[in-house]
């Protein structure tokens, strides 16, 4: 072992190999004519260590002023700013180079010209995909290397990023302080949160999880692909398509539409995501809830704890903070379908005259019912509006343990409905038959919120959404699992 550059002494002194200084040395790479870049991180430069021969020549500053600008500016040589640079990729005549400024920096070896590659200046560091100018970094001392077709691969402490030669950034892989997976995989090595559920039009499950915030499919074999959304990511509304979009609320309600489209409800929105994982809003805005009436961005919206796509596929809201239902059509356009928006109550009736409490999920029947839940946390009960949109009523008979926590129809016109339960009140996973008014248990629900899987005594936990999943077949979404109640 022998000392190739530096003094052994901190601070910054270029000139000769064993009178140089650097002050905490990090990233180092080797150019294909055995120079040495150097991140000479706390002197916020990058130093070059000039190969002469078979020994070190001179250690130079080949790029930044040492000034604490965060973000810094690009310029050549010393007029760039390159604040605690960290990890160092060389490839040809360029050098690549992370600053904790969440900024991935380019520079010419022989220019020495200081670029930005991807990164936002605006924003700072984070945890963002998307186009080079919105995409954020997190940790600037993970790893920088080689990618595919000249980009490039970083490491970050949440996940594993691929950066393309336009500087757009998707994550490869990643996970949250839940260690809960976001990215492909087989079902069983990828846990789930609590989050709502839905069935595609090609039979895939569809997720919207509550703690990573991401939507995700599961196929029939059990694999497992993200659809839209960044987990670990600093959530919010953020349009784009796979893990460049983000989500802000906590997966309370998805629909499927045909063709593989997907509606989620997010903090006072309605998106979309179109069968290629391209997220766009549809109508709400994140600046301001309320209940007004209108045109996409023109609308607001009071907590949506329900979707479900109508027969022509309109799509409905439950909008429980107004008391009401919503519709929103293909242009984008807002309407109230049941109740009046603020004014809460529990009447049946003529829709002009019908009050909704708080309507949670919703399902439509074949016939064009629409189906929901609505009244008091706890003590839900299944409501209905005709098909024609004209009478809502509420059918008593169907009910029991702590209310209804969520519902599902299949072809056939049934309607599936979960009710949770505690020591005093007993619950469980039933079937109601519109034609013969009559609910059936077709499962209870565990007191002690566990899973008993098997046919001998089964049990459900808690549950946050229903789905069908084929004949006989009932999707569950529990507290970590998703599983299937497979009836006789």
């Amino acid at each position: 072992v022998s000392t190739y550059a530096g003094s052994g002494t901190g601070g910054f002194v270029d000139g000769t190999p064993l009178t140089a200084r650097f002050l905490n040395p990090f990233g180092i790479a080797a150019a294909a004519n055995g120079d040495l870049i150097v991140a000479d991180q706390a002197n916020y430069r990058v130093r070059r260590v000039v190969r002469s021969g078979n020994a070190a020549g001179a250690v130079e500053t080949l790029a930044g002023s040492g000034a604490t600008v965060n973000p810094g500016a690009d310029g050549i040589g010393i007029a760039a700013q390159i604040p605690f640079p960290s990890a160092v990729f060389v490839r040809g005549n360029s050098a690549f180079v992370r600053d904790n400024a969440g900024l991935i920096r380019e520079i010419d070896l022989t220019t020495r010209a200081v670029t930005t590659v991807s990164g936002s200046r605006a924003l700072g560091e984070g945890f963002a995909d998307g186009p080079a100018a919105t995409a954020r970094f997190r940790n600037s001392s993970f790893g920088l290397t080689n990618g595919t077709a000249g980009g490039l691969l970083a490491g970050d402490d949440r996940g594993l990023r691929s950066i393309d030669t336009a500087g757009n950034v998707a994550t490869i892989a990643a996970a949250n302080s839940f260690e809960t997976d976001a990215g492909s995989g087989v079902l069983a090595q990828l846990p789930f949160s609590a989050g709502s559920v839905a069935v595609d039009s090609s039979g895939r499950v569809a997720n919207y999880d509550s703690v990573t915030k991401v939507v995700r499919r599961v196929d029939a074999m059990g694999n497992v692909s993200l659809v839209a959304g960044l987990t670990g990511g600093y959530h919010g509304v953020v349009d784009g398509r796979g893990s460049a979009a983000q989500f802000g609320d906590a997966g309370l309600s998805i629909a499927a539409a045909p063709n593989d489209v997907l509606y989620v409800g997010d903090s006072f929105v309605v998106r979309r995501i179109a069968s290629d994982g391209t997220v766009s809003t549809v109508a709400g805005s994140t600046a301001q809830f309320g209940g007004v009436n209108g045109q996409g961005g023109a609308a607001r919206f009071n907590r949506l704890f329900g979707l479900a796509v109508g027969p022509n596929g309109d799509v409905f809201a439950a909008d429980a903070g107004n008391g009401a239902i919503r519709r929103i059509d293909a242009a984008g356009n807002v309407t109230t379908y049941a109740g009046v928006l603020g004014t809460s109550g529990f009447v049946d009736g003529p829709i002009a005259q019908a009050r909704l409490r708080l309507p949670y999920k919703l399902a439509f029947t074949p016939d064009g019912t629409l189906w929901f839940a609505d009244g008091l946390p706890g003590s839900e009960l299944l409501r209905r509006v005709s098909p024609d949109g004209s009478t809502l009523s509420t059918n008593a008979t169907a009910g029991g343990g702590l209310g209804i926590a969520a519902i599902a129809t299949d072809s056939a016109g049934l309607v599936y409905y979960m009710s949770n339960a505690n020591l005093a009140r007993s619950g469980g996973l039933f079937v109601y038959d519109p034609a013969t008014n009559a609910s059936t248990l077709l499962l209870t629900a565990n007191v002690s919120q566990i899973t008993v899987l098997g046919s001998v005594a089964p049990s459900l936990p808690v549950v946050n959404s229903i789905a069908v999943l084929g004949p006989k077949r009932i999707l569950v979404s529990g507290s970590t699992q998703l599983l299937v109640v497979t009836l006789p």
